[in-house]
Parts: C-alpha cells; sequence; structure tokens
C-alpha cells in the first residue's frame, strides 16, 4: 500500500512560523520551510479570512497523505486558528517529487509510527485525475547562489522561465541526519510553471545536477495547476472538467 506525499501549508501572522516548525520537528516531519509573506488584501478581508495582520510567515511541511488530518488538527490546536485573525492551514497534492525525498518522508513517518506505516511512496492519489491537469509547478529549493544554472538546467529541458523565492528552512538538523550532507538554513526556491508533459523531464533535468546528494541540496517536488491564465493560454484552454 502506498502513501502519496502532501504539503501542509499554514499562513500565520510574522513571526510566528517557528512555532509550527518547532511542533513538526516534534512530531518527526522534519522537511520545513518559512517564506515571509505580506497580504495586501484590505485589513477587514484579512481578518474575515483570519489572517490578521499583513505581514505573514507561510510555512510549507512536506508529509505523507495519512498524516495530514492530525497534522492539520495539531497546528489548528497550537496556533489557535479556530480564533479570528490567527490565521489559516490546507494541505495540497502532489505531482512530483524528488525519490530520494519521499523514501525519506516515509522514513522518519514510519519511525515515529511504526504501527501506521505504509509502504512505498507516490504521488497523490488517482493518477488518471493528476494526468488531467494541463500544466505542472516544479518547485526547487536549493542553497543559495545556484538559482541560475538551476534555471539553466531546466531551460535545457523545455522551461521557458522561472520566479524566484527566498526561503528559510528549519529543522534542518534532522533532514541532515537522515541525508547524510550538510544543508544551509538559508535557502532559495525556484518556481517554473511548465506544460505537464515537460514536468518529469524538467525535474528529471534539474535532479540530475542539484539534487540532494549534490552541491545545490536540492529538494525538487511539483503541484497539478488546475486552471492558468498567461504562457498563450487562456482559462478555458487550461479548464479541466470537475
Amino acid at each position: 500500500m502506498t502513501d502519496p506525499i502532501r504539503l501542509l501549508v499554514t499562513i500565520v501572522e510574522h513571526g510566528k512560523g517557528e512555532r509550527i516548525t518547532n511542533l513538526a520537528n516534534a512530531r518527526h516531519v522534519h522537511f520545513n520551510f518559512i517564506l515571509h509573506g505580506r497580504g495586501t488584501a484590505s485589513s477587514d478581508i484579512l481578518d474575515m479570512l483570519g489572517l490578521g495582520s499583513t505581514e505573514k510567515d507561510v510555512v510549507v511541511c512536506a508529509l505523507p497523505r495519512s498524516r495530514v488530518r492530525q497534522m492539520l488538527h495539531d497546528v489548528a490546536e497550537e496556533m489557535r486558528l479556530k480564533r479570528p485573525g490567527t490565521g489559516v492551514a490546507f494541505s495540497l497534492p502532489l505531482s512530483g517529487i524528488n525519490e530520494l525525498i519521499a523514501r525519506i518522508i516515509l522514513e522518519e513517518h514510519k519511525e515515529s509510527n511504526p504501527e501506521n506505516a505504509q509502504d512505498g511512496a507516490r504521488t497523490e492519489e488517482g493518477t488518471a485525475n493528476m494526468g488531467a491537469e494541463k500544466h505542472w509547478l516544479v518547485l526547487t529549493v536549493v542553497n543559495p547562489g545556484i538559482t541560475d544554472q538551476v534555471m539553466a538546467a531546466a531551460k535545457e529541458a523545455g522551461a521557458t522561465g522561472g520566479t524566484i523565492l527566498h526561503a528559510r528552512g528549519v529543522g534542518r538538523e534532522n533532514a541532515e541526519a537522515f541525508l547524510g550532507v550538510s544543508i544551509q538554513s538559508e535557502r532559495e526556491i525556484v518556481a517554473i510553471l511548465c506544460p505537464r508533459e515537460k514536468g518529469p523531464s524538467i525535474m528529471q533535468a534539474i535532479n540530475a545536477s542539484f539534487g540532494p546528494k549534490s552541491g545545490a541540496k536540492g529538494i525538487i517536488f511539483s503541484l497539478p495547476v488546475r486552471d492558468m491564465m498567461g504562457i498563450g493560454v487562456s482559462v478555458e484552454e487550461s479548464k479541466q472538467p470537475n
């Protein structure tokens, strides 16, 4: 039986993100990143959405789907997300991830929950549904200073461009113990939107030179994109049946 990997995303007030990563590390969820964000909506809308102030910590954690419900509950309890203005949390499916990273995430799960562990890793359940998406968002998390090289490798595999984001890896000591390599705390994320058929080759090209065992210490995963505009496509062209 397989256990797909998911991303757990939590948006809270700036400065509170480490409370979530501390909780995640205590639950043996060690691939965590904090991004600094800024809300642009009016204060009334932010309050209605439970987002409070405009300065945000965006916390991203990777974990098996079987653990998502409990982690969402734990995060909600820790951050009191049921109270207005405290934040939001949600999970997202993946369409792809480094095989090594997926194995490590599942190994962490087995060590912390041996009675509930499942064998094998894959992306979200229902490959037919995932395959219906026409685009992927490929995200590569690497050590700083090499994003140009990552982008060059991606372009050779068919990518047309990307966006660079800055993040901070948290709980990296635990991840280093599993990987057997040193990981810098400051990280950069290369975000590439591409046609679905080019996604696997782009991920493979990046992983070959910038994977977890390279100097980049790269973590590569992708998300399915349902609707989009730009890059020569319209909403109607990208829209899939519900």
